[in-house]
């Protein structure tokens, strides 16, 4: 009581004093009450109106703009907008608070008001600190990514402030808006100049190469990035970018010099390998570029994109349908994939070309494997019969149930066991896998696929000696070490990550990790003991295989477009465009095999249930962010808004989407206000209160 009564009297006397008119003793009667607390924003702004009735304008801006921080603080941003703009009447020519204009604008969605505000500001300023320009062009240019008049004049700040790089890079900035214009020859003005400002900037020549290609200038941008080279060294990048030169102009034997180079420099270059696979193709060597592949090819299906690994064998057929060695391989990633419909094609495929290159051994077992599985097909048998291989095995006794009768568990579990074994064999754990067919063989002595992979399993390898021993040890440990949880080593030893192609492959090798575990060093320790070790790796292949085998997706991914075409005609004859549960399913499956395009179409035809549209178009925003087109992504979502009433959960979930999608346009401003109202929804909604602090930050 005593505090409240303390506080009060104040309060009293500075009115008493506004009403005698003694406005200078009643301001400090009031500042003196200024603590800290929320209190504090009202009584400034008495503060400041009397102040401007005392006729002391600068003081009044002072207490006002301390009024603002404290709003725009508590994200009270129209409040402050206001206060903000009655500070400007009193003093027109402060840069400063015309720039804060513009921020607060731009808090609040108004972004051509801020543009406005912050080009006044600019005026205002004249020849001022070029840092201050330097911010405020920065953020002219955030607001507007299309505005290359700002990042013009940003660059020209930053080329005198002595920021040379960061010049070059808001020049290419700006060049990349004039080329998605198609002014070829601002763009390249643009460019030449930074080059200017910083020679031998190798994003800039890359730049300017891309454009010569797109100029047909392909000579010039050859001997531009070959002078580059000469005259400051290879640069990362640009020894890739001359051999992408090379590869585009037909320069066969140049761009093979370089990528062989690049891949000898560093062996984990899976971008090079593959370009030289691409050469060899060029070249009629389907055998070089088989063998150039197939170490991403292994690598592709260990990490279960066996589709993209069907996809680069297709690479080779394309040119080379008869190549044996590649239609093997299809063969045995739609064998190991469960493929049933596409092994039998390629199957057939390699049983044509088998045939007329007269290989015998090959064409025998796989009319094997044609007739089990179709054992009605008369001609298969008659084939069968003609190499001298009468459809029957040896071991098969009168009592033998053809392997296609057998219920779907054992088929079930020939194929999972085949499949594991043939994992062993490309390990080099020969005698693991020659149990497991041996084991097999014993239960179902009358499946032939399983004597044809015992009969070609190579020589067992000798015992492998105590250093050998502790080496695997050592990789094991790493390999667990990275994971984080036992697992099955890598087939193939490759890098972690692979860089992104950039002619023909980037789908194929999008997302690819290739690992390489270097051997440790041996610990020294003789015989050391592996059986619980071995035991845990043997479980973990044997769970890995399992999932690879039960749980592989059965719709082929773009890589193999006829197969998926194929499929969709399939689906125009048999549903009806009308069934929208279907087709929202069928656009759900497309989507989680990046099939986005197919995935579009099927959304698009469910949209037409109103009662799903919402969500179709939410899905179809997300096929568009993966494809990194994020306005058409953000038109997709914001129809999604249309659909659902505002202020319900759909509508809040919704926003968090837009939200994201105004990220990625770099539209941060607009993407915090909408976290915000997320947040005044449910502040443990996803991650939005985390989004909205780090936007804080970028923003402020």
């Amino acid at each position: 009581m005593n505090g409240k009564s303390d506080r009060s009297r104040p309060f009293e006397a500075a009115e008493r004093m506004v009403k005698a008119g003694r406005l200078a003793e009643a301001a400090a009667e009031y500042e003196r009450l200024l603590d800290g607390a929320a209190q504090d924003l009202p009584l400034r702004n008495i503060i400041g109106d009397l102040y401007v009735q005392m006729g002391h304008p600068e003081r009044a801006v002072r207490v006002f703009r301390a009024n603002i921080e404290a709003l725009e603080g508590h994200g009270f941003y129209p409040q402050a907008l206001a206060l903000a703009k009655r500070v400007r009447k009193l003093d027109p020519s402060d840069a400063s608070i015309v720039a804060k204009l513009g921020d607060l604008y731009s808090r609040l969605g108004f972004l051509a008001e801020s543009k406005v505000e912050y080009a006044a500001a600019l005026e205002e300023m004249g020849d001022s600190d070029p840092r201050e320009r330097i911010a405020l062009f920065e953020k002219l240019a955030r607001l507007d990514r299309t505005d290359a008049s700002a990042r013009l004049k940003l660059a020209g700040y930053l080329a005198r402030s002595g920021q040379l790089e960061r010049a070059a890079a808001e020049l290419n900035e700006a060049a990349d808006i004039f080329l998605a214009r198609g002014d070829l020859d601002e763009a390249e003005r643009i460019l030449r100049e930074a080059l200017r400002i910083r020679e031998g900037d190798a994003r800039t020549l890359t730049g300017l190469a891309r454009l010569m290609k797109r100029a047909k200038r392909m000579d010039e941008a050859v001997q531009m990035v070959e002078e580059s080279i000469r005259r400051h060294g290879p640069q990362p990048g640009l020894v890739s970018l001359l051999g992408d030169l090379y590869l585009e102009g037909r320069n066969d034997a140049k761009a093979k010099s370089v990528f062989q180079r690049l891949l000898d420099e560093n062996p984990e270059r899976a971008d090079a390998r593959a370009k030289l696979g691409i050469l060899s193709l060029r070249a009629g060597c389907p055998d070089d570029a088989f063998a150039l592949f197939e170490p991403l090819i292994v690598s592709l299906l260990n990490r279960g994109k066996d589709d993209r690994a069907a996809g680069l064998i297709g690479l080779i057929l394309i040119s080379h349908p008869g190549h044996l060695p590649s239609l093997e391989k299809l063969a045995a990633v739609f064998r190991r994939s469960g493929r049933v419909e596409h092994l039998e094609a390629a199957l057939r495929l390699l049983l044509e070309e088998a045939r007329a290159q007269g290989r015998e051994d090959l064409r025998r077992r796989t009319l094997r494997e044609l007739t089990e599985m179709r054992p009605e097909d008369a001609a298969l048998k008659k084939e069968r019969k003609e190499v001298g291989d009468g459809g029957e095995t040896a071991s098969a006794g009168p009592d033998a149930v053809p392997a296609a009768a057998l219920p779907t568990k054992d088929r079930e579990i020939i194929r999972t066991n085949l499949t594991k074994a043939g994992l062993y064999v490309e390990q080099g754990l020969v005698r693991n896998a020659r149990r497991i067919l041996e084991n097999l063989r014993l239960l179902y002595p009358e499946d032939t696929r399983i004597q044809d992979r015992l009969a070609a399993l190579p020589a067992d390898p000798p015992p492998a000696g105590a250093e050998d021993l502790a080496a695997l040890v050592a990789r094991m440990a790493d390999e667990e070490r990275r994971k984080g949880r036992p697992g099955p080593p890598p087939v193939h030893s490759f890098p972690e990550e692979i860089a992104a192609d950039t002619v023909s492959l980037e789908e194929i090798f999008g997302g690819t990790d290739l690992w390489t575990g270097p051997a440790a060093p041996s610990s020294g320790r003789r015989y050391p003991d592996l059986t619980a070790a071995l035991r845990e790796e043997m479980e973990a292949i044997e769970a890995e295989t399992f999932r690879q085998v039960k749980e592989r997706a059965a719709v082929i991914e773009k890589d193999l477009d006829e197969i998926v075409a194929e499929f969709k005609r399939q689906v125009e004859r048999k549903i009806d465009p009308g069934d929208h549960e279907v087709r929202y399913q069928l656009g759900l499956a497309f989507l989680e095999q990046d099939l986005l395009d197919e995935a579009v179409a099927e959304f698009e035809l469910a949209a037409e249930d109103p009662a799903r549209a919402a969500d179709c178009y939410a899905l179809i925003a997300q096929a568009f962010r993966r494809r990194k087109n994020h306005h058409e992504a953000l038109r997709r979502i914001e129809e999604a808004l249309r659909r659902v009433d505002q202020g319900s959960d759909a509508d809040y979930a919704l926003t968090y989407d837009k939200a994201e999608i105004l990220e990625d346009l770099d539209r941060d401003d607009e993407a915090l206000r909408l976290f915000r109202r997320v947040m005044g929804w449910n502040g443990a909604y996803r991650d939005a209160a985390k989004r909205v602090r780090i936007l804080e930050r970028i923003t402020g």
